[in-house]
């Protein structure tokens, strides 16, 4: 009986962390750069008299999403692997695919929440106006004279990067790796690479889901009812 009622509240829980992960994908689905997040189950190798355990992982969708025209100068989009690094006024370090900046006052170019870009060589993109032009491989040209260059960095081999929310990663300095051939899209923005489809697909999985967990505790809450009335009758 304990079995039972366990099992049924691992199937709620497998449920609801499906359905939060459907939720912030969908709450995503018009932020660039925005990489889609789903969970999967896998089995414990676990030793000993314990029987092995379904676990939730998640998964990183790291796919492209769509590139758009955008015009401005300062939209840039990265064709194929690499972030952009950008680094806080406290110096905490984030990477991302969003490439949604904007020039500051004071010249650095940044994102909407304050986050400065950072160069190649380190240090924050500085440009004098926003008739810079940007080449493929990063290169900030002010007219004919090359001011800086952007970075484009992605994590070593058998390294991932860790979602910090948003469009916004995280990696350790150690692993992350400088794309030597990055391409650089002026005026472009890489959109979601989250479906709709395919997360409504996914809610409609972890409804059914929880369903079935509910249909567990019912027939626990029933099985529980007999026995206490079976024991009841024994009693007189």
């Amino acid at each position: 009986m304990a079995d039972l009622i366990e099992s049924a509240r691992g199937i709620l829980s497998q449920s609801q962390r499906r359905m939060e992960a459907t939720a912030n994908n969908v709450a995503n689905l018009t932020t660039p750069g925005f990489k889609a997040t789903s969970l999967y189950s896998d089995v414990s190798a676990e030793t000993g008299n314990s029987a092995p355990k379904p676990l939730l992982r998640e998964r990183l969708d790291l796919d492209q999403g769509q590139l758009t025209k955008t015009n401005n100068p300062f939209d840039l989009a990265i064709s194929g692997a690499g972030m952009f690094r950008l680094k806080g006024k406290d110096g905490a370090v984030a990477y991302s695919r969003s490439g949604q900046f904007k020039l500051a006052s004071d010249g650095r170019v940044v994102t909407a929440q304050g986050l400065a870009l950072q160069t190649a060589s380190g240090g924050d993109l500085v440009a004098p106006d926003t008739h810079v032009k940007i080449a493929a491989d990063g290169t900030v040209l002010d007219g004919d004279k090359a001011i800086a260059r952007i970075g484009v960095y992605k994590p070593a081999a058998g390294v991932e990067a860790k979602p910090l929310g948003g469009s916004l990663f995280t990696m350790s300095e150690d692993v992350a790796e400088e794309v030597a051939a990055p391409a650089l899209r002026q005026g472009m923005l890489e959109g979601s690479n989250v479906t709709l489809a395919d997360e409504m697909v996914s809610m409609m999985d972890a409804m059914r889901q929880a369903e079935g967990g509910a249909r567990m505790v019912q027939t626990y809450d029933d099985l529980m009812g007999r026995a206490i009335s079976t024991l009841g009758q024994g009693v007189r």
